[in-house]
């Protein structure tokens, strides 16, 4: 029967085969993604790296473009998916799978399928799913890539990883790649913003206004981020033939790489960390770089030249220097930037965001070979900063211009004084009256090595001390009790500031991030300035640069170009430099015998190079260089070729560790680490000596105000902001305080072997050959910290804006006044002068005296006091203000705004309280007394002696006279100079007052915890600076040796100006016995008293006791006697004329005939007259001590010229110090004061302080005035 059905079932399908064609098979619908498991190599190694790929160029949840950890990795199938595991670094232990760690996991639906049977289990020619096998029997698989599983720490900064405000939404794959050697995919994330309560508050405080907060809401309240996952075969992608490079720790610091650590077990089985250098395979012909599609728009086609030639540039360096390295750039061609197989150059278009290039690279794990090299530019924050680049070249511009011009004249009719020849100067100066007791010598200690003193200035030693703001900033948070909006707002925003900084670090320290903070976009318009005329009509009438908002589309499009093509060739250069294996070189700006010479400038067409590394961030010299330094190429030549140049320029290959080498060329190095260790070693210094970085500080400053203090193009720009200010500017001031610590190491160094007196007065001509380089060292040190010292005090000596104005006024065309000086503040009028904006946008303040409708408004206004004047006298107003004419122009200013300006009327823009045109600096004012008096290190340097700038003979008066104008108003010595407006310094026979009324801060809660302010509006700043003075240079007993002496000597300027307060007090006993004199106000229900040590209160105790009298007395008695009348004879008066011409009496020839005789003339009588004698005499030495005060600084710097240069050289000498205008009133205020003096009288009064005289000689309401002031001072000095 069985044989019958066979033999029919044969029959049939022979039959079917004959009749019909054959069918096909019919397989089931498979998904797209599905794939053998074993195209996935379960056994092979895969290098992986995720990077995300792009987000929103408004958002500020998530960081673009970073790129994560590479690892190792391994596949396995496991029941939840695909599963990548991180392999363990040591081979040895490979065979225990425990030591791998899960990666991600890829979630997939395993599938597999076989030909569907009928009943009789046979194949019907048709597919199905097999259903029946376990998973791990299945052998397909379908990945569900949206629903990655990340396991290891995000490295990528997603939103939902970093903040609990943000969730995912949503995922879609937009690519994937998945072959035997590659699984790359890439996913679009959809993240949302939480709406809750408490994320809306986070919200509202981290933003700066309603509108921010508006705009940030809109930015981040939902959008899309892609994350590019790339897994590629590591032996596909990996040299075979490379040869390990290991890199000691010695090596490190004499040229630095990124580097790759592995951990192996010695032969004591101890776990040591090994270092190995991180480059690429110098077995490769060239390393290939291909542009971003971006690249290929018409729009682009700049900055792909720009690319081009920095690449040309590179190799013709490399090829110059003899490396054995090239680089190949190739057009656009549709790559992937996030495929491990790419190294690209990636234009971003248009993200708002601070970054100008980042460079990270991937290395083997296990080798260091880089794999792959990546460099992001950001054409967006590029030309974000144009418009501030060319305004900042307009001032450049205009400075040169001024400087070019001649002086006004009311400052030339300054400076054109008669003075002292340079003869009589030098001469006045030498003489015995000048001669101090020459000290001797000190005496060095035996074993005083002067190399060992120069190696010790160099050695790092700081520690990073910028965070106690930050500290702060936290501790206040914890505290919870802030009262309003504003200062939760202002307090969120700081610890906001603080985090995105340290953020920013973060990258840093993986060297490969270049921000916009990091450029000096102000010098780049030096460098660019050449090339701005090639616009078209971008000049006025006038041959100046127009403004940029008044430029057309076309114009600003052409400039962008241009200043964005300077900036962007550095930037890549930098960043390439990243992606060759090199870390950054902080010491390349002071690297002064490794910049290029001439002879290299005119080989690779660069200029003015000064500095030996591109991978500094230098500052200006940034924007000059624009390839590979000095340095950058024996580094390179090192890694490349094993080779290393030596002393006398021979090249030595390297066999072995670089430090054991003898005789190798020397380079400056320093990197992330130490970044900020030593004057030598920080980001964005320049100089090549403390000197020059120590100037460039102060430069850097200054240049910084349009931006800090000015609203400029900002829609954001209000007091809230001032705790971003406060943080910036506390960090700069630390930078000019760590000059002041250096020159405390040194004078601690020195101290061991009893020459710290050299870091005051210097090295004597004795010393100087005996103590070779270390004297000049010494000097640089020395003038570093005087640079430092005088511009803390110039800081707080800046009087509120003070203008300078000249007038000379006619009426009906007689002169009526000539030439007369005025002087004005000019915040007390800026609300009254406003100028329009462009296309009707309202309007903005002038910021300096210079600026537009300053000379209007105050010529309007002086003519609005003499026509009131003249209506006055009985004319009307028509007739009086046709025949007044006021000419009136603006000599020069000094100061800078105290307090904030509100902002002017914008159309576009939200006005709302609280908005600024101007940042006063008074914060500044209050960080600048910190820094001069301040006992507490912020280094280690120096520990033992805690000296501030007050402890040195060079300030100490100088401050000690700041501390009492501030008290109770004495004259101020060296006040700060006018400045004319191109720049030339000069001085005022005017005196200032530094104790400006001080607006209270809306935020003052806030700052009340880091400055003693009061409540009340319109506070002096005086008591604020000198209870800031007080809280610096309080010395605790712990950090003093138990030694009474030292005690009192180190708390004595401290003690100087503080007093002891006690309310209720009726007699001294209540003080204790320390108090030696007090007094009661009137009025206030305390008393104030003085120990022995509070030396300025007692002064002031006992001049409002008026125990002052007896020496105002002497003074009046002494002007008195002068002013005794003088008797005269009285003389007859003439007889009176007649009218007409007097006709002489005819001559005649012989003797003379006598005349007739008349009745004899009665004998003249006696007659008393008053002088005042004695009264000018005592306001002419009043008017020299005022002069002396104004210009004792620059005084000072005469006297010390005159000791180092002959008398032929003196004029030229303080002209060039301190300038022609200053050197001529310093001259005078010599003259008048240390000449002999031409009275007996004048001698005398010469011994007297100006005080005093001004308390003899004042009237009634200037005495009052002065004796307030003691009252005042008294009460303004800080509790002992």
């Amino acid at each position: 029967m069985e044989m019958k059905k066979l033999n029919g079932w044969l029959l049939t399908s022979l039959m079917l085969v004959s009749c019909a064609k054959e069918r096909p098979f019919e397989e089931v619908y498979k998904d797209p993604l599905i794939a053998s498991k074993a195209s996935i190599d379960t056994n092979a190694e895969f290098l992986y790296v995720p990077n995300s790929q792009g987000v929103p160029r408004f958002t500020s949840a998530m960081a673009p473009f970073v790129q994560g950890k590479e690892k190792i990795v391994k596949f396995s199938f496991k029941e939840s998916g695909l599963v990548a595991y991180q392999m363990d670094e040591s081979t040895e232990f490979s065979d225990n799978p425990l030591n791998n760690k899960p990666v991600l996991t890829i979630p997939v639906t395993y599938k597999s399928f076989r030909c569907r049977e009928n009943s009789n289990d046979e194949c019907t020619n048709a597919e199905e799913e097999n259903t029946e096998l376990q998973w791990f029997e299945k052998d397909r698989f379908i990945p569900t890539f949206e629903k990655v599983q990340i396991h290891e720490a995000d490295s990528v900064g997603l939103p939902d990883s970093n903040d609990s405000c943000f969730f995912e939404r949503d995922t879609r794959l937009v690519h994937r790649e998945v072959t035997a050697e590659v699984i790359n995919f890439e996913l679009e994330k959809t993240y949302e913003f939480s709406k809750s309560p408490g994320c809306i508050e986070q919200l509202w405080y981290n933003s700066d206004s309603y509108d921010d907060f508006l705009d940030q809401l809109d930015d981040n309240g939902a959008f899309h981020a892609r994350i590019f996952f790339s897994f590629v075969k590591l032996d596909t992608i990996t040299d075979k033939k490379y040869e390990k490079i290991d890199y000691p720790v010695a090596d490190q610091g004499l040229f630095g790489f990124f580097k790759t650590s592995i951990r192996e077990k010695n032969v004591n089985r101890e776990t040591e960390k090994k270092f190995l250098m991180n480059r690429w395979s110098p077995n490769k012909d060239v390393v290939d770089y291909y542009l971003s599609d971006e690249f290929a728009k018409p729009e682009n086609e700049y900055l792909k030249r720009a690319t081009h030639f920095a690449f040309d540039r590179m190799n013709k360096t490399l090829e110059k220097g003899g490396v054995k390295l090239k680089l190949k750039l190739h057009d656009a061609d549709n790559r992937k930037a996030g495929d491990l197989r790419n190294s690209m150059i990636v234009l971003i278009e248009d993200l708002a965001s601070p970054l100008l290039g980042y460079g990270p690279t991937v290395a083997n794990p296990r080798t260091g070979e880089i794999i792959q090299g990546h460099v992001n530019m950001y054409k967006g924050s590029l030309e974000s900063y144009a418009p501030y680049t060319y305004d900042s070249l307009r001032f450049l511009e205009e400075q040169n211009r001024r400087i070019e011009s001649n002086l006004p004249e009311g400052v030339k009719n300054l400076i054109e004084k008669e003075a002292l020849t340079s003869l009589s100067v030098a001469e006045m100066i030498n003489s015995d009256k000048f001669h101090n007791s020459e000290k001797r010598a000190p005496i060095a200690s035996r074993n005083f090595n002067p190399e060992r003193a120069v190696k010790f200035a160099e050695q790092p030693r700081m520690r990073n001390d910028k965070e106690r703001l930050a500290s702060k900033f936290e501790k206040i948070a914890k505290e919870g009790n802030l009262v309003t909006d504003q200062e939760k707002k202002a307090l969120r925003n700081s610890l906001n500031e603080v985090q995105d900084k340290v953020k920013i670090f973060d990258l840093l320290s993986k060297n490969s991030v270049y921000t916009v903070d990091m450029f000096n976009f102000d010098n780049l318009g030096k460098e660019a300035l050449s090339e701005i005329d090639q616009v078209k009509d971008v000049r006025d009438e006038h041959g100046r640069l127009k403004a940029w908002d008044i430029l057309s589309i076309n114009q600003q499009r052409q400039l962008t170009e241009i200043l964005v093509t300077h900036a962007y060739v550095p930037t890549l250069v930098h960043e390439m430099g990243h992606n060759l294996g090199l870390r950054h070189n902080f010491a390349g700006s002071v690297d002064k015998a490794n910049f290029y010479d001439e002879h290299d400038h005119r080989d690779l067409g660069i200029r003015n190079a000064r500095y030996s590394s591109i991978m500094d961030y230098a500052y200006s010299s940034l924007n000059e260089l624009s390839t590979l330094g000095p340095y950058d190429v024996a580094a390179l030549k090192f890694a490349y070729n094993r080779e290393v140049k030596m002393a006398d320029d021979s090249v030595e290959p390297v066999k072995g560790p670089l430090f054991v080498k003898e005789g190798i060329k020397a380079f400056r190095f320093c990197t992330d680490e130490n970044a900020g260790s030593s004057l030598t070693c920080n980001r964005f210094d320049e100089g090549t000596d403390e000197l020059e970085i120590a100037k460039h500080m102060v430069e850097s400053y200054e240049s910084a105000f349009q931006y800090r203090n000015l609203k400029g193009r900002r829609k954001n720009f209000n007091d809230v902001g001032a705790w971003r200010y406060l943080i910036s500017t506390y960090n700069r001031m630390m930078d000019f305080r760590s000059i002041h610590e250096s020159w405390q190491g040194m004078y601690t160094f020195l101290q061991k072997y009893n020459l710290q007196d050299l870091m005051l007065t210097g090295c004597s001509a004795e010393q100087r050959p005996q103590f070779g380089s270390l004297c000049p060292m010494i000097d640089r040190i020395n003038a570093a910290n005087t640079v430092v010292g005088r511009y803390m005090l110039d800081i707080v000596k800046a009087p509120d804006l003070t203008c300078h104005l000249e007038f000379s006024a006619t009426q009906q065309g007689r002169t009526i006044l000539k030439d007369r000086s005025l002087f004005f503040q000019l915040s007390e009028e800026i609300g009254d002068i406003e100028n329009p904006l462009p296309d009707n946008r309202g309007s903005y303040h002038p910021t300096d005296c210079f600026g537009e409708g300053v000379q209007a408004h105050y010529q309007e206004m002086v003519k609005s006091i003499l026509v009131r004047q003249c209506t006055q006298s009985g004319n009307s107003s028509q007739a009086c203000n046709a025949a007044i004419n006021v000419d009136l122009k603006v000599l020069g200013q000094a100061g800078q705004f105290h307090n904030d300006v509100d902002k002017a009327n914008r159309t576009d823009e939200r006005n709302l309280v609280g908005d600024l045109e101007i940042r006063g600096i008074w914060l500044d004012k209050l960080l600048a007394m910190d820094v001069l008096t301040n006992r507490e290190l912020m280094t280690t340097a120096g520990a033992s002696n805690h000296l501030s700038f007050e402890d040195l003979p060079e300030f100490k008066a100088e401050i000690v006279n700041l501390i009492r104008h501030l008290s109770f108003g004495e004259s101020l010595q060296a006040q700060v100079p006018f400045r004319a407006a191109n720049g030339t310094e000069y001085h005022v026979d005017e005196e200032f007052n530094v104790n400006v009324k001080t607006k209270v801060h809306r935020l003052k809660n806030l700052f009340q915890r880091f400055f003693d302010f009061p409540d009340y509006d319109n506070y002096d700043i005086g008591p604020v600076l000198l209870s800031q003075a007080a809280n610096a240079s309080y010395e605790s007993l712990s950090n003093l040796p138990r030694d009474i002496e030292v005690i009192k000597q180190k708390r004595a300027f401290r003690d100087s100006f503080t007093a002891v307060y006690a309310d209720r007090i009726r007699d001294n006993s209540d003080f204790g016995s320390a108090v030696i004199d007090s007094v009661e106000i009137p009025g206030l229900d305390k008393s104030i008293g003085a120990t022995e040590s509070n030396t300025l209160a007692r002064e002031l105790i006992s001049r409002i006791k008026g125990e002052d009298s007896a020496k105002i007395n002497e003074i009046k008695a002494l002007i008195a006697e002068a002013n005794k009348p003088v008797v005269t004879e009285e003389v007859p008066a003439p007889a009176p004329e007649t009218e007409g011409e007097v006709t002489p009496a005819p001559e005649t020839e012989g003797e003379v005939t006598p005349a007739p005789e008349t009745e004899t003339t009665p004998a003249p009588t006696p007659v008393a007259e008053d002088t005042t004698v004695g009264t000018d005499i005592a306001e002419k030495v009043m008017a020299s001590k005022v002069m002396l005060n104004i210009a004792q600084r620059d005084v000072n710097t005469l006297q010390k010229l005159a000791g180092e240069v002959g008398p032929d050289q003196i004029q030229t000498a303080v002209e060039k110090a301190i300038g022609k205008s200053r050197a001529a009133y310093a001259i005078e205020a010599f003259m008048m004061n240390f000449a002999p003096a031409e009275s007996e009288l004048e001698e005398k009064l010469r011994n007297y302080d100006l005080i005093d005289l001004k308390l003899a000689t004042g009237d009634e309401e200037d005495v009052k005035s002065i004796r307030d002031g003691f009252k005042n001072g008294l009460l303004a000095l800080p509790a002992r």
